[in-house]
């Protein structure tokens, strides 16, 4: 592919990767003045093929998971809480493996209802974003998605949301690992699991309690649903500390270096 590079600091064109096409310039100018330039029916005939080659590889390789009855599996519970709170929802996440399951398996119905801090990798970002999102869009509500690990990063922000009444609902999809990283060992560093056992834990009930919210724990889908609408009621700051499966892994994924053409389709022992 050939790559048109904008960036407004010409240091920054061809930093990382070279550009064939570099233009130093403000975004929303540069795309102002490119956006004439741009064929309509060149425009629409690309898109539509694209969609149509969209459809394909769905066809071909739907996303899927195994659910179980012993185990409550993310997708399941990502699923569920879509049918429950749908487009009276926003979506905020952290950064992990509940990141990419809130991406693949909760139907997004609007723009902007899903707010994450993507390729930054930015922890703890969850929690804040929620905030926001509730203060600007209070009919709304406003559920974070995280896990074990980023819950922590900021979690103490949980007293302003009680203290300015706040109710966001938080999603912790607990499986007492960094879980993403632990999927990379697992797959590229033969099991060698070097500081992602997060087992040892805070009991989160106590801690949201402790902030003045209301907690629950969850281990099966009764509970989880139970939980969902109890929290929804409440309008306190809540927390569903929702016990998965701890080895699942998230799929498809790309290895680090690879090309599209290199995914991970799934993962065999």
């Amino acid at each position: 592919a050939q790559i048109i590079h904008i960036d407004i600091d010409p240091s920054s064109i061809s930093k990382i990767v070279d550009a064939n096409f570099p233009i130093v310039g403000d975004i929303s100018s540069v795309l102002e003045e490119l956006l004439p330039l741009l064929r309509e029916d060149y425009t629409t005939q690309n898109i539509l093929a694209w969609r149509e080659r969209l459809v394909q590889y769905n066809k071909l390789h739907p996303l899927n998971y195994q659910d179980s009855t012993a185990q409550l599996k993310p997708q399941w519970v990502i699923e569920k809480l879509g049918d429950i709170v749908g487009e009276n929802a926003l979506i905020s996440t952290d950064v992990g493996q509940h990141q990419m399951w809130a991406a693949q398996f909760y139907p997004f119905s609007f723009p902007r209802q899903f707010i994450s801090s993507g390729g930054l990798g930015t922890m703890g970002f969850g929690l804040p974003a929620a905030m926001g999102a509730k203060c600007a869009f209070p009919e709304k509500i406003s559920i974070n998605i995280s896990g074990d690990g980023s819950i922590l990063m900021n979690i103490q922000e949980l007293m302003t949301c009680a203290a300015y009444g706040i109710p966001v609902i938080n999603i912790v999809l607990n499986n007492n690992y960094l879980g993403m990283v632990r999927q990379w060992q697992t797959f590229f560093y033969d099991k060698h699991y070097s500081e992602t056992d997060l087992e040892k834990q805070p009991d989160f009930v106590k801690l949201v309690e402790s902030f003045g919210g209301v907690g629950y724990v969850c281990q099966t889908k009764e509970e989880f649903i139970v939980a969902l609408n109890n929290a929804i009621n409440s309008q306190k700051p809540a927390l569903l500390d929702v016990r998965i499966d701890r080895m699942e892994n998230v799929l498809p994924m790309v290895p680090t270096g690879g090309a599209l053409f290199n995914m991970m389709l799934d993962y065999k022992e």
